[in-house]
């Protein structure tokens, strides 16, 4: 054991030995520069002697033939002396020595403009290639900016290896990191000056490339441009492709690139809309043009004409002046030269000038040459100070590391400075490697440059060191100040700021890359400091930028271009999960696409194949979510000509047919709503004469174990109860409950009678089982017997498990009738909510797996499929993934949600080796899952074995509007189907009088009743109806419909005895002690009819009466006055607080009841052609009513005035207490006040007043009975 473990340690200490040789050995191979990095300025001698040199000579020219016609040596020299200062004001703008100064001022604050000798512009149809051209310069650069949106948590880019490749191909790029505030946005809009204790910043991340021709722009050379920078952008795109896994690099395009341009200038993000930067005109050139003109003219008059005067031939003078005309063009006035070929290039090209500085005005302020301002919008003033590396020396280590660029920006962005970091930098061949480093190089690594032969052993030695690249380094800080007014304070306070935070930004450097040297730039520096950040690249002047440049190796870059972990802090981040994302999908319909988590960018389109889409579920996330998606779905497969049938639970679903407007298939739908085109029978099957409607029964019972998780008990009691009295209602099934034997009565039945007094008193308008026919009546047939796509509205009910109740028995129905007919459609059905019916720990407790079979197995062996959604994943049932092989997943943060996910769709995790090595071992698959977003689902097929994520695509969806119903009704009338008449009769059948409201569960008994007190109301003037009198008379009256439901004398009697109970609390009995003969009152108590019972008759009479009564939609004109001003105000605190809703509808009620009078005497007189009788009873109808309500709810005892009531209609409207609104209200009162008794059109106003009168009542009704 010993000999073994001694083996291991001489291994192990042998191995050590062999990687610290290798370490030893790679830092003398990258170590070879003798004391700094080779470093120079970037300075074109000959170009920057080219234009002073010309006009020298030109002067010196003149002065020659000037003193041959005069021999006057003083005139000679005034005229060389005028010549040379003529020139350099007229051209001294493209000197470099002028670039920051201003001949027209030197006052304290002086104007000047860094961008304008420069031109931005896109090719038309191509908005990835930015161009700027500079016109002194003549030089035109194409450029592409990348920008990294997204970071991975986890994983590193490989920078060695991209750095190598970029060099292996001679692209040159730019890196620039920017840290911007956010607030600066808010302040630009509110124009406040307060700075924010708690700003917040972001981090922007920009790779960038270019290629630049000198010379006379033409249509060659823009092709030029476009081919280089295409060929740059897929060399990049490839090897961020490679080298920056999990990393969203984005190519910017149109506004983002004007955004990346100034956010490259200011650090902010200050454009709120740059659509006012596009199509700027080419700007003329800066310096008057009066200057160079006179220039120019005495130039090309004063050399031939003293020429002329020495007799020159003609043809030596022509040829001077040409020469002349060259040198203006071509040495002096080059822009001149640049503005006519970007002229003729617009002719040919369709160029779109933009200015992104446009907002913006430079100042430079005396004493202050380190600093340029700029102020934003006339709001934002901003400092702006760079620093550029000069001197670095560049050692490695292997032991202990010299340089922590991550340290450097924790240190910066720690302290939330606004700073910019870029460098430009190009790869250099081996001839200008040999040429500009030899001599800084040891001596070692000399002689190895030495033995080097050709060119090819010099490129091997460079791709060693992944090249050498020569590298420009520029930091920037910002400071702003919000001021309106530009004061000399101002500057000195942003100033002194400014100087504090570029000494921190350069300490934090020098601290974490030991031996790096920066200076400040001014004047002319400071200016191609700035150019250099913004256009990345050092080609904008012919002479060189006069900044300083270094020479690093490709493995050194790798630290210079690092994209450190804190910009995690603000830069977007995502797990680097790992999906093997499918290329190769086939789809029926598509709603998205794939996500290519490598890249984090969309691949190919997603979807399902037609099979597929029968039997699908999408889960979790939140539920507007899955509806926008499943929305989406449905949309496709209306394209597709596949109709679906939708159970919709929010209303939002008629979004579908507003997305169709104006289409081939905007008639592919039908909207119905519950309670309003349909009701629902859930005893009867709606099949005419049905022989097997026991069998459809048998689908309610499963449907209402399965909803609200009933056991077989309850189901028991349940089943006994419709079975033996097939011919009650759902209203009596209660009754028939609470009249069980004592014996039978159990806490199941107290369940099952708590359920149907809320579904009966609730909901029974919707729960309507009338037999009544009537033409265009809506059945469930009405949904699968038309190829159209139909949506069941079902938004009406609040309540889930009502909801979904509601739509298993309309599955129900339709199931049982597919079971016996082939007369039908067959439609992808859209079911919500399936996890509560479905749901995996009630099935579990009572083994009743064949349910789930028994509502999916006729459905799709009928040609049907079925979309189901799911708010959590662990609540299904297993067995339902037997039936369910595609799944739709939206973010899951639940663990049991995760492992039922993670079982259902394979999600894995990899064990052992990973990815990227052995310290990645991990797919982060379930990670991925638990941070998507709204628009990120991750998808299983089942033509795929292994999920993957997608973005889904419903912009379209949430950007549409559902149908108000008043346009629903008019599609629908389109249709064939006029809602207003099914609607109608549902109120109609659903219209509750005071006996039913009163009578509840007992209104089976009415006729009795009414019978009952209308016997006793003759018999109470004689006295001595006493209680047990009474109650032996009720029972003699029920007796007959009573035996039907129960023959036992006990549960008679106790039914007997609630419905007298009923008639004493409600008023219709009120005790009466009738006086003796003595004239005293009898002590026993006797009993008479009360006055509810007269109201309550009138009221039982006029409903019957006015059943005929029709909806008619109010018309009229929106723009019509109403007697009520809306702009007063009533100041009753009362008004103003909260409602007092169940008093509000007491009162409502009553006034309802009390005003249906007058509405009945406005129909009598309509009917008897007293059509001014009629009116007269209109015109205070609404008011009255409203008047009333006033009075009661807030008992006033003042005069109620228009402003009071405008304030009550605002008091309405504000806790919805009217079906109608503000408006509607004032514009119908107005409608009635202005009727006229007299004139021929009196007949027609009275009706057509009348039946909207009488469309309020009932609107007014439906509210009360919903409240």
């Amino acid at each position: 054991m010993n000999a073994k473990l001694s083996k291991e340690l001489i291994v192990k200490k042998k191995k050590g030995n062999y990687e610290e040789n290798n370490s030893q050995k790679l830092d003398n191979y990258l170590n070879i520069w003798e004391l700094t990095n080779p470093h120079y300025k970037d300075i074109n001698n000959k170009i920057s002697l080219i234009k002073p040199s010309s006009i020298l000579i030109i002067s010196i020219f003149f002065m020659i033939i000037t003193y041959s016609i005069s021999n006057n040596l003083i005139i000679s020299i005034t005229i060389a002396i005028i010549t040379l200062i003529l020139c350099f004001l007229a051209f001294h703008d493209s000197f470099f020595l002028f670039k920051s100064k201003s001949f027209k001022q030197q006052q304290y604050i002086n104007i000047i403009n860094p961008f304008e000798d420069y031109n931005f512009f896109f090719l038309q149809n191509n908005f990835e290639i930015l161009f700027h051209v500079n016109k002194i310069a003549m030089k035109t650069v194409a450029m592409a900016i990348f920008q990294v949106k997204i970071i991975p948590e986890n994983i590193h880019p490989t920078l060695n290896q991209f750095i190598k490749s970029l060099n292996e191909l001679r692209v040159p790029f730019s890196f620039q990191i920017a840290q911007t505030c956010l607030n600066l946005r808010t302040k630009l809009r509110r124009k406040t000056n307060k700075k924010e204790q708690d700003e917040a910043f972001q981090t922007s991340i920009y790779f960038c490339t270019s290629y630049d021709l000198s010379g006379f722009l033409t249509t060659e050379k823009i092709k030029c441009l476009v081919e280089k920078v295409n060929e740059f952008i897929e060399v990049m795109r490839s090897n961020f492709s490679a080298n920056f896994p999990h990393y969203n690099v984005k190519l910017l395009t149109h506004n983002e690139i004007i955004q990346a341009l100034r956010i490259f200038f200011l650090k902010i993000d200050t454009l709120e809309d740059t659509k006012e930067h596009y199509n700027v005109e080419s700007k003329k050139v800066s310096i008057p043009y009066f200057l160079k003109i006179s220039a120019s003219i005495f130039l090309l008059i004063y050399s031939p004409l003293m020429l002329f005067f020495l007799n020159t031939p003609i043809f030596l003078i022509l040829m001077i002046n040409l020469l002349f005309v060259i040198v203006i063009l071509w040495v002096l006035w080059r822009e001149l030269l640049t503005v006519l070929a970007l002229e003729n290039i617009r002719k040919k090209h369709d160029l779109i000038y933009i200015n992104p500085f446009k907002d913006l005005q430079f100042f430079k302020v005396k004493n202050h040459p380190e600093s340029l301002y700029c102020h934003v919008k006339n709001n934002i003033l901003l400092n702006i100070k760079v620093l550029n590396l000069k001197y670095a020396s560049f050692k490695f280590h292997s032991k202990v590391p010299l340089f922590y660029p991550g340290k450097v920006y924790r240190a910066i962005i720690q302290k939330k400075i606004m700073f910019g970091y870029t460098l430009c930098t190009a790869p250099m061949s081996f001839y200008m490697f040999d040429r500009k480093c030899f001599k800084f190089l040891i001596k070692r690594t000399q002689k190895k440059i030495d033995k080097i032969k050709n060119d090819k052993e010099g490129k091997n030695w460079l791709d060693m060191r992944s090249g050498a690249w020569r590298s420009i380094i520029t930091l920037s800080a910002l400071s702003y100040k919000c001021t309106e007014e530009l004061k000399p304070e101002d500057f000195l306070e942003l100033e002194i700021e400014q100087s504090k935070k570029i000494t921190s930004i350069e300490n934090a450097f020098k601290m974490n890359f030991s031996d790096f040297e920066f200076i400040s730039l001014k004047n002319g520096k400071l200016i191609s400091g700035i150019l250099c950040q913004t256009l990345k690249n050092k080609y904008f002047t012919r002479g060189g930028t006069h900044l300083n440049y270094l020479i690093f190796q490709g493995k050194a870059l790798i630290l210079l271009a690092y994209v450190a972990d804190e910009f995690k802090k603000g830069v977007e981040t995502k797990i680097a999960a790992e999906f093997n994302s499918p290329l190769q999908l086939k789809n029926f319909i598509s709603f998205g696409s794939t996500i290519n988590t490598e890249y984090l960018e969309e691949e190919v389109p997603v979807g399902f194949l037609r099979e597929q889409i029968n039997s699908l579920l999408i889960t979790n996330g939140k539920s507007n979510n899955r509806e926008d998606l499943a929305i989406k779905i449905v949309a496709e497969l209306v394209k597709r000509n596949t109709p679906s049938l939708i159970f919709d639970f929010s209303g939002n679903w008629s979004r579908l047919i507003n997305i169709f407007n104006n289409t081939i298939h905007e008639s592919n739908f039908l909207h119905f709503k519950l309670g309003s085109a349909f009701t629902i029978d859930p005893i009867r099957s709606d099949i005419a004469h049905d022989k097997f409607n026991i069998e459809y029964l048998d689908y309610i019972f499963d449907s209402y174990a399965l909803i609200f998780k009933k056991d077989e008990k309850t189901m028991d009691v349940f089943k006994n109860t419709i079975l033996r009295n097939p011919e009650l209602d759902i209203t009596t099934l209660n009754l028939e409950l609470k009249n069980q034997q004592d014996w039978q009565k159990s806490p199941i039945t107290e369940s099952l009678i708590s359920l149907f007094d809320e579904f009966t008193h609730g909901d029974v308008q919707f729960f309507h089982t009338s037999q009544d026919s009537y033409e265009q009546k809506i059945t469930f047939k009405d949904f699968i017997t038309d190829d159209k796509t139909v949506i069941i509205d079902l938004s009406i009910i609040k309540n889930n498990k009502k909801q979904i109740f509601m739509a298993f028995v309309i599955l129900s129905k339709i199931i049982h009738y597919i079971n016996h007919s082939s007369d039908f459609f067959k439609k992808v059905i859209i079911l919500p909510q399936v996890d509560i019916p479905f749901e995996r720990r009630f099935i579990e407790k009572t083994m009743n797996y064949g349910r789930i079979n028994r509502f999916l197995d006729p459905l799709l062996y009928d040609g049907f499929g079925i979309i189901l959604m799911a708010n959590q994943a662990h609540y299904l049932h297993e067995n339902l993934f037997n039936y369910i092989q595609n799944i739709i997943s939206f973010r899951a943060t639940d663990n049991d949600d995760i492992r039922t996910l993670k079982n259902q769709m394979n999600l894995q995790e990899l064990q052992g080796t990973g990815y990227y090595g052995s310290s990645r071992n991990n797919t982060y698959q379930i990670d991925y899952l638990m941070r998507m977003k709204d628009n990120e689902v991750i998808i299983k097929r089942s033509d795929i074995y292994q999920p993957f994520p997608a973005n889904i695509d419903v912009t379209e969806i949430i950007d549409t509007q559902p149908l108000y119903y008043q346009n629903i009704v008019k599609y629908m009338k389109a249709q064939g189907y006029d809602l207003q008449f099914t609607e109608q009769k549902i109120l109609e059948q659903t219209k509750k009088t005071i006996f039913e409201k009163d009578l509840g569960n007992y209104s089976m008994f009415l006729d009795d009743v009414i019978k009952f007190l209308k016997a006793i109301k003759i018999m109470d003037k004689v006295g001595n109806l006493y209680k047990s009198k009474l109650k032996e008379e009720l029972k003699k009256t029920i007796y007959n419909k009573s035996v039907k439901i129960t023959k036992n004398k006990k549960k008679l009697k106790n039914i007997r005895d609630e419905l007298f109970e009923i008639l004493i609390r409600h008023g219709y009995l009120v005790e009466n002690h009738p006086k003796m003969a003595s004239g005293s009152e009898s002590i026993r108590t006797s009993y008479s009819v009360g006055d509810k019972f007269q109201m309550a008759l009138k009221d039982y009479f006029q409903t019957k009466k006015d059943s005929f009564t029709e909806i008619i939609i109010n018309k009229d004109d929106n723009n019509s006055k109403g007697i009520l001003n809306p702009e007063l105000i009533h100041h009753d605190n009362r008004i103003s607080g909260a409602i007092d809703s169940d008093k509000l509808v007491d009162i409502m009620a009553k006034e309802l009841s009390d005003s249906y009078y007058d509405l009945f005497q406005i129909h009598k007189s309509i009917i008897n052609e007293d059509f001014r009788s009629a009116i007269q009873i209109e015109k205070n109808f609404l008011k009255k009513f409203l008047m009333n309500l006033y009075q009661k709810l807030f008992n006033v005892n003042y005069i109620i005035t228009k402003k009071d009531m405008n304030a009550f209609l605002d008091y309405l409207s504000r806790n919805d207490a009217l079906p109608l609104a503000k408006e509607e209200v004032i514009k119908l009162l107005s409608k009635c006040e202005s009727l006229e008794i007299a004139g021929s059109e009196c007949e027609t106003e009275a009706i057509k007043t009348y039946n909207l009168l009488s469309d309020v009542w009932n609107k007014i009704q439906l509210k009360i009975s919903e409240n």
